[in-house]
């Protein structure tokens, strides 16, 4: 058997396979497709997502035992030569009732390897979108299959949700193709709960934990109520009729001031519904138009789509929105009626993809902008509703402009503590980070969980100002939290309220820079101690400043990459980032 392939026909995807046969007379291919299963929709055909996936294994020892895969496995005890003797044996579960579709038992859908144990070709590992399978016997009439992962952690959060009306320990977690989970429980130890199918996309929780929301792809929004395992008690789907070219992942949120309001981005317009309380849960899945309202403001350039929506609280019903190419804009009093938008970029600003906009709780006029992409200067910060704005990646990008290696941010958050500092939250391609201070190009950014979230992608993190509760989901390596109601709490950042300023130039450096601390600081002997990104000390000096308060260092003799000065005499403590080239 040579290949299964798979590509479109105007909007059909069309799936072929074919059977190499050779001998010293030639080569002979055969044409199986027609003997494949239909593609009938991702539940119960071979849909091979444009080619995601997609196997073909024949079993050793026996060629007309044939498995092919794509959502789903099939085996053929015909080798396909018809269609007759072709069986489901794993993926979704065939027949189940939508819109929760059941898995397989002990599989997953969407196949990517299958392989055969050398001693017994009738045992079989499947790799898919959930980790790792086995079945001892792939010739049974219903093939049993057991998870065996074994620690391969799966875990690929797209979204995370906490209930920000209140201090509960409920979260909820969307991750790539593997629903929407559920825990109520800070403990690791408390297992989570399946709460929703598809790929788990946004979520919220409304009204003190009385009204859920789950997502799937392509903007599909139930709401629902849950019981105490976030098991799904009543629902009704609820996304609009006419919306459509949404995201794969479509955002949408509820007000902070009214959790009875939803807005909702579906390709170039918004939308919102005006009371999701009027809404019965009827068990029925197919979009509705009851109280929703589409904004007669829509984005103008081609291929422009909403990408990121952010509501505020004080001042109540401002939205902030922003678009794949760079735009972003503020809608005052967006709850009713339909105020003018405001396009408030800065001509700084990347022709990027917008993937967050992060607005300060306790002062809408404070915002975080993040853009994702490599290669372009990637956090802009203001405080004046975007009247004007500042560039605070600083050391997180490799080059003032953008360019070079620095990671891919994806998230921001803004948490207001009780004492009234702040901590500003980012989401990387490497890690999670934090800082206290936003120093324009200069911010010293210093990485979080280097033990745990370590230098996983970090795709959204969230925090509430209640209690200083923060929720981490990443790429890959599951979903972490903790509990900040200090500075002193973030690893790196410094409290002492006798820290001092300093600056480093040039910055980045390819030979010696110069260090310049603040005039208060005395002309007494200095510690002073370089570390990498990480924090791990790599070089340790003492010097005294000259008369105008600054000193030299040797930085060519670092390897290229990230560091941090810190520079300490007697309590008192300065600290600032640089880049050797």
């Amino acid at each position: 058997y040579g290949r299964i392939s798979t590509d479109f026909l105007g909007d059909t995807l069309h799936n072929s396979l074919w059977r190499l046969e050779f001998d010293t007379a030639g080569s002979v291919w055969t044409d199986l497709s027609q003997n494949m299963p239909g593609n009938i929709n991702a539940f119960n055909g071979l849909n091979t997502q444009g080619g995601y996936d997609v196997v073909v294994k024949v079993k050793p020892g026996d060629p007309n035992t044939v498995f092919i895969g794509g959502t789903n496995i099939y085996r053929s005890t015909s080798g396909f030569n018809d269609s007759l003797n072709t069986t489901v044996i794993g993926g979704y579960g065939i027949g189940a009732a939508l819109p929760f579709v059941a898995e397989y038992p002990g599989h997953h859908p969407d196949q990517h390897v299958l392989a055969f144990l050398p001693s017994n070709p009738d045992v079989m590992y499947s790799a898919h979108d959930g980790g790792v399978s086995r079945t001892d016997d792939n010739m049974a009439a219903t093939v049993v299959w057991g998870d065996r992962s074994e620690g391969y952690v799966t875990s690929q959060f797209y979204t995370v949700t906490m209930d920000m009306n209140s201090t509960s320990d409920v979260l909820l977690g969307g991750l790539q193709d593997n629903g929407t989970w559920y825990t109520n429980s800070t403990d690791p130890a408390v297992p989570w709960y399946h709460s929703f199918d598809g790929d788990g996309s946004y979520s919220a929780i409304g009204n003190n934990g009385s009204d859920y929301y789950f997502s799937k792809q392509q903007g599909r929004i139930y709401k629902t109520t849950i019981d105490v395992q976030g098991a799904v008690t009543a629902y009704r789907r609820i996304d609009p009729i006419g919306a459509s070219n949404y995201r794969f992942i479509a955002p949408f949120i509820l007000d902070p001031n009214d959790n009875n309001i939803m807005y909702l981005c579906a390709g170039e317009s918004i939308w919102r519904n005006d009371d999701l309380s009027a809404i019965p849960l009827t068990g029925q899945f197919d979009t509705i138009s009851t109280n929703w309202v589409q904004f007669p403001d829509t984005l103008i350039a081609v291929d422009e789509v909403i990408t990121a929506l952010a509501v505020s609280t004080v001042p109540a019903h401002r939205l902030y929105y922003g678009t794949n190419k760079r735009n972003v804009y503020r809608v005052d009093s967006v709850n009713t009626g339909f105020s003018p938008r405001v396009l408030i970029s800065n001509n700084q600003f990347p022709f990027g993809y917008v993937s967050c906009i992060a607005v300060n709780p306790q002062n809408a006029d404070e915002l975080l902008v993040v853009f994702s992409n490599y290669n372009v200067y990637s956090l802009f910060h203001t405080d004046n509703a975007g009247a004007s704005w500042n560039r605070v990646a600083g050391n997180l990008e490799a080059n003032t402009t953008g360019s070079g290696n620095g990671p891919s941010l994806r998230w921001a958050s803004i948490l207001p503590l009780q004492n009234g500092d702040k901590i500003y939250f980012v989401g990387a391609s490497t890690g999670l980070y934090a800082t206290s201070t936003l120093n324009g190009l200069s911010t010293v950014w210093y990485q979080q969980g280097y033990s745990t979230i370590g230098s996983s992608v970090v795709d959204m993190v969230v925090s509430r100002p209640a209690d200083g509760r923060v929720a981490v989901g990443t790429h890959g390596n599951g979903m972490f939290g903790t509990t900040v109601t200090t500075v002193g709490d973030i690893t790196g950042v410094d409290e002492n309220p006798m820290r001092f300023t300093l600056k480093v130039h040039p910055n980045p450096a390819s030979r010696e820079i110069t260090v310049s601390l603040n005039q208060t600081f005395g002309p007494e002997q200095v510690r002073c101690t370089i570390m990498d990104e990480l924090g791990r000390m790599i070089d340790q000096f003492s010097t005294v400043p000259a008369s105008d308060a600054s000193f030299l260092y040797p930085a060519q003799k670092l390897p290229s990459g990230t560091y941090y000065l810190m520079v300490e005499q007697g309590e008192r403590r300065g600290m600032a980032g640089f880049i050797r080239r």
